[in-house]
């Protein structure tokens, strides 16, 4: 037992030995590295009393203008740059000015302007025919049925219409679906358009008489039902009766 004790005391003694050899060691490494730095240091703030004789007869100041009209010229270039923004914004707005209907109606040759005179009275003269204008287009119509709408684009006299569907317009009606119809739009360039023109104008008014009829139709069959299930009922109340 004593062996034992006296082995941990020896292993003891030693760790104590080796720790006081680490933290002197640290302290030598210590001391050396702060004289290293004092050395350096003073070398540092050695030099600058050393060199000043030779920055100073080197006439590197003259070689330097503190006048220098560098800010005039950028005055100027940039009065310019606003003169041009306000010239291209002058540009920008004559753009914005679109020439109206009637302009362009002048502007055009007078072929073209015959055609749309020709179009315009055919229009015109149908049934319940109202015009409708405004600096874009001139419109025709028949209630709420357009007949043709005629526009100027590019120097060229241009039809819209909306052709119905006869069949797919009494659907639409019947299972009171809303549906937005895309227009045809044609080109008058010369005599046969111009008659294709008029054409389309007769099948819009066909279609707008077979769709009258139609309803006229439509209204007629539902009185007659309701004619139907009143005689009905009534000889259904006549048979309780009896």
């Amino acid at each position: 037992m004593t062996t034992v004790i006296v082995v941990f005391m020896a292993f003891a003694v030693l760790i104590c030995l080796f720790s006081v050899l680490v933290l002197t060691r640290e302290l030598i490494e210590d001391i050396t590295e702060k004289r290293k730095q004092k050395a350096e240091a003073a070398s540092t703030t050695e030099q600058p009393s050393e060199q000043p004789n030779l920055a100073t007869p080197e006439p590197v100041v003259m070689a330097i203008p503190q006048e220098e009209p560098q800010e005039e010229p950028q005055e100027e270039a940039q009065e310019l740059s606003a003169e041009e923004i306000a010239a291209a914004g002058e540009v920008r707005f004559a753009s914005k000015t679109t020439p109206t209907l009637e302009e362009k109606y002048l502007a055009l040759d007078a072929k073209s302007r015959a055609y749309y005179d020709e179009i315009v009275k055919y229009a015109a003269a149908q049934e319940d025919s109202k015009r409708f204008k405004n600096t874009r287009y001139e419109e025709y119509k028949t209630g709420k049925t357009r007949l043709v709408r005629l526009l100027v684009k590019r120097g060229v006299v241009v039809c819209e219409f909306i052709l119905p569907n006869a069949d797919f317009k009494n659907y639409v009606n019947e299972n009171k679906v809303n549906v937005k119809v895309a227009g045809t739009t044609m080109k008058i360039l010369d005599d046969t358009t111009l008659q294709a023109a008029k054409d389309s104008i007769d099948i819009v008014v066909k279609a707008l008489e077979e769709e009258r009829e139609y309803k006229r139709q439509l209204v007629l069959e539902r009185r007659r039902q309701r004619r139907r299930a009143q005689k009905e009922e009534k000889e259904q109340s006549k048979k309780g009766e009896n």
